[in-house]
């Protein structure tokens, strides 16, 4: 499900260091159950110039990744009220362990 968030939500409009910087610090973490990295981890790892940088190319993926993320679930559900308890049960799916990609 995040490959086809990830892949509705514009990946190619944003750079791919912004992706694999949010997949390591925010998607990954959830889904190993890990620490995610420090920003200066994040700025080494990506050649990122500074920790404000890194922190606004994490923002930037993280609204889209919601926004897309709300459209997607809300085309499985039957209200719009329902948008928030499925990404919460699926929240809850991602950090028990429990989920298989």
């Amino acid at each position: 499900m995040t490959r086809a968030v990830l892949r509705s939500s514009g990946e190619t409009a944003v750079p791919a260091t912004h992706w694999q910087a949010f997949h390591t610090s925010v998607i990954r973490p959830i889904m190993d159950d890990s620490r995610p990295p420090s920003l200066t981890e994040l700025c080494e790892e990506y050649g990122i110039p500074d920790k404000v940088t890194a922190s606004n190319m994490l923002t930037t993926v993280r609204r889209r990744f919601q926004r897309t993320l709300r459209a997607h679930v809300r085309q499985h559900v039957d209200s719009e009220e329902d948008v928030d308890a499925e990404i919460l049960s699926l929240m809850e799916v991602f950090s028990s362990g429990r989920a298989v990609l």
